[in-house]
């Protein structure tokens, strides 16, 4: 599975090059996955697993692909919940950074 995940996951979105298919085995973590909605492993997932394999994990590498996770998802949620607001409003929404 960690193979699959980190070389073949992601793969099938833009289709297997020179007539490779994938194996049942991965037809079945491919199903699995997408049960669960997993597309890509990322850095932090790729951490996960070094750790894993090296029987520890790095603290500090963890708590920065943590971190930068924490930040795009708290402005994925942000700019959902203006998009959704800007639609009911015939005023265009947009994002500025604050300057200091």
């Amino acid at each position: 599975m960690p193979e699959f995940l980190l070389r073949k996951r992601g793969k099938h979105f833009y289709s297997y090059r020179d007539g490779e298919k994938m194996s049942e085995e991965e037809e079945g973590w491919n199903s699995l996955l997408d049960k669960f909605g997993f597309v890509l492993a990322d850095e932090f997932d790729l951490e996960l697993y070094k750790g894993i394999k090296r029987g520890f994990f790095d603290e500090d590498i963890l708590e920065i692909h943590a971190s930068k996770l924490h930040r795009n998802l708290k402005r994925l949620t942000l700019k959902s919940i203006l998009k959704k607001i800007g639609a009911f409003s015939m005023i265009p929404l947009r994002i500025v950074k604050p300057t200091l």
